[in-house]
């Protein structure tokens, strides 16, 4: 009886074989086919560290905000504004997260500038107008 070929066998690379970075209409595909963030929404295509580089959501809502509100947070403390378009719509978490910001839980916090603290005061007042006062159940 003649041997069996094992069920796995270690690969080899071909001369032929696919980049490890091949082109699609121009855009980079990872070689699983996905494509890379210049083709997924939400995702931006400039070359800056993912963690330099503002969301989908933080964007749109510093877009939608009266101009220039929020300047000094978005360029000093982006993960704010993260923090801050993520529990934009459910008002209960947005004022949760207004307030872990704003008021140190920890201890340990050097604060923000004053400018900040009072972006963010004006950015509670007009969310509470906009979207209605805070209740006891967080609404």
């Amino acid at each position: 009886m003649p041997a069996s070929r094992p069920p796995f066998t270690e690969s080899r690379p071909q001369a032929d074989a696919a980049p490890a970075h091949p082109q699609r209409n121009g855009a980079s595909v990872a070689t699983d086919g996905r494509a890379t963030s210049a083709e997924r929404p939400g995702t931006t295509d400039d070359r800056r560290p993912a963690a330099s580089r503002p969301s989908l959501a933080a964007r749109e809502l510093l877009s939608n905000l009266p101009e220039g509100m929020l300047q000094a947070t978005a360029e000093g403390f982006p993960h704010v504004i993260e923090a801050l378009a993520r529990d934009w719509a459910e008002p209960s978490r947005m004022n949760a997260t207004l307030d872990e910001v704003v008021f140190d839980a920890r201890g340990n916090r050097s604060g923000f500038p004053l400018e900040v603290l009072l972006e963010l005061a004006e950015l509670r007042a007009c969310y509470a107008r906009w979207v209605g006062p805070r209740t006891q159940r967080g609404r």
